[in-house]
């Protein structure tokens, strides 16, 4: 059994290692539908009935990551048990983060409720959309390896109207008189913006294990060492008790691993800035109402994020076969 001798390695195999980074995720996210109004008061007013929906956000990486064994071995060299394989990484990703434009549609009607004077008419019955398509480069944020967010917005604005309603009531028995009149002026229009964000996370290391075959079966110790700073160090005894016998033929395999993580956010906003003015005369009763532009309401979606975990590694080891 292995004890805590010393063991002969002999290298094999390759000693440089480069794994391949490339990958590409697209994510769809959930809409939102909304009934409000009228406003902005309750007998004059906007009602509107609307939905959004955020755009896709692809997320893609490429590039790849350089794995060397810097540890020195010769042929027949007798190494102590605690020996420790250094391997080094260097990273050169790509990539970026796309986002799609978020879309929706409104049904916005003028509705008023004055005395005897009451009615409906439709202002906007239309599709909305956030503009053209944004991309941000996730290069330098992975490269960094440090969980830097990168992000990106994409906003247009939509069709809008201007309508004037003319309202009167009247009663007619010998001559008609006019109950009631109003005058009304509305404005509306309708704009999108949608934001996206990633924090890409990247861990380098190696999967470590122990065979007799120089392949990989699931009774073999094994353990994942992650690196830092540009190197990982893979120590012999990491493994525990090998389970081998004196002069027993043994490989220590390294298979270089990257790992990433990206949590990717968005979410998306519909906003329908409006403005009104009415005057009206109801039974000898005068006023006038106005409402400056500004949003009738805002549709927010509210930020949806989704987790992807991402696992790169090749078929080629880091290998050396060794004797007790």
């Amino acid at each position: 059994m292995y004890d805590g001798g010393r063991v002969f390695i002999h290298p094999r195999a390759q000693t440089v290692d480069t794994v391949d980074t490339s990958s590409s995720v697209t994510m769809n996210y959930i809409g939102n539908l909304k009934i409000v109004g009228p406003f902005p008061w309750s007998d004059i007013g906007v009602n509107a009935t609307a939905s959004i929906l955020p755009g896709d956000v692809t997320v893609a990486t490429g590039g790849e990551t350089a794995f060397t064994l810097n540890t020195s071995i010769t042929a027949g060299q007798q190494i102590a048990t605690g020996t420790t394989f250094n391997v080094g990484y260097s990273a050169n990703w790509g990539g970026n983060l796309a986002v799609a434009p978020a879309s929706g549609d409104v049904n916005s009607n003028f509705v008023n409720n004055i005395g005897p004077l009451s009615g409906s008419s439709n202002l906007l019955n239309v599709p909305v959309s956030g503009g053209a398509a944004v991309s941000s480069d996730l290069g330098a944020s992975l490269n960094a390896s440090s969980g830097t967010p990168v992000g990106t917005s994409a906003s247009g604005s939509g069709p809008g109207t201007t309508a004037g309603f003319t309202l009167a009531a009247q009663a007619c028995v010998i001559e008609c008189v006019t109950l009631a009149s109003a005058s009304v002026g509305v404005t509306i229009g309708t704009q999108v913006q949608q934001t996206a964000s990633v924090t890409p996370t990247v861990t380098y290391g190696d999967l470590v294990w122990i065979s007799t075959n120089g392949k990989y079966s699931a009774g073999d110790p094994q353990a994942f060492i992650q690196g830092s700073s540009g190197s990982t160090t893979n120590p012999l005894g990491s493994l525990g008790s090998l389970g081998l016998n004196n002069g027993q033929q043994f490989s220590y395999n390294i298979l270089p691993e990257v790992q990433l993580n990206l949590p990717v956010t968005s979410q998306a906003e519909l906003d329908l800035p409006a403005s009104i003015t009415a005057s009206y005369d109801i039974l000898g009763v005068g006023g006038s109402k106005s409402f400056p532009l500004g949003n009738l309401y805002s549709l927010n979606t509210g930020s949806q994020t989704y987790g992807v975990t991402t696992t790169f590694h090749n078929d080629g080891l880091l290998q050396h076969s060794a004797s007790l």
